[in-house]
């Protein structure tokens, strides 16, 4: 069973068998098809209908259970249950997409902690784009300073799973930057309140930044702490 943009396609692939032959696994991918199991191989979802649904999610906030429900409708308006199950694959898709966009493509090396998060250039980071060595008077201490600002969007509330036991991480943080908070033996290390020299300054400046991000709420809120 192929799952394209066009709705479900059932049809007999034949695998090659010869000596030199890639596994069926990697024939798939040859034709640009992603299996939905490594295993026992029944349905693979086209590269397309998975860049298609990233990108309904990205730019419409296409949750996974309706643009599920688009497909099925596609295929058969009578019985539109007869679809295989997408998330699961989706998410698959979306990792190994991380993966290449990051240089892990082609290595066998596994990325480190905080190796697969977007790189912030404007932030100044020693030893990459921040000379702290010489310390004189063209370039004192007090040249750069780190600023940090916080606040609650009440809107944008993470809804718990129902089985947290249940949930599978793929990349298992490496796709985030541990600091204040994101583990307790951090607390002690990045929180404001034990850095020499940190003010506090009362502000909203906040509303404005991520008021424009609520319109992510509806793709964003239910996914799993793994995702």
């Amino acid at each position: 069973m192929v799952v394209d943009t066009s709705g479900l396609h059932s049809l007999m692939i034949r695998f090659c068998w010869c000596p030199r032959a890639l596994s069926t696994n990697m024939q798939l991918f040859d034709i640009g098809l992603f299996p939905a199991s490594f295993t026992l191989l029944k349905t693979a979802f086209t590269f397309v209908v998975l860049d298609n649904f990233l990108l309904d999610n990205l730019e419409c906030r296409t949750s996974a259970m309706n643009y599920y429900s688009k497909l099925r409708r596609v295929t058969s308006s009578i019985f539109p249950h007869l679809v295989p199950e997408l998330m699961r694959v989706s998410r698959q898709w979306w990792q190994l997409k991380q993966l290449k966009w990051h240089g892990f493509s082609h290595e066998k090396p596994k990325p480190k902690a905080g190796e697969l998060a977007l790189f912030c250039p404007a932030c100044p980071q020693p030893s990459i784009n921040v000379n702290l060595a010489d310390r004189n008077a063209a370039n004192p201490a007090w040249l750069y300073s780190r600023s940090l600002v916080m606040d609650s969007n009440f809107k944008a509330e993470h809804l718990y799973p129902a089985n947290p036991t249940d949930e599978v991480t793929l990349t298992n943080g490496l796709g985030f930057m541990h600091v204040h908070r994101h583990q307790d033996k951090c607390y002690v290390w990045y929180a404001s309140n034990f850095i020499t020299g940190a003010a506090r300054i009362d502000g909203k400046i906040m509303e404005t930044l991520w008021a424009p991000l609520n319109i992510i709420l509806p793709s964003a809120r239910g996914m799993s702490t793994p995702h």
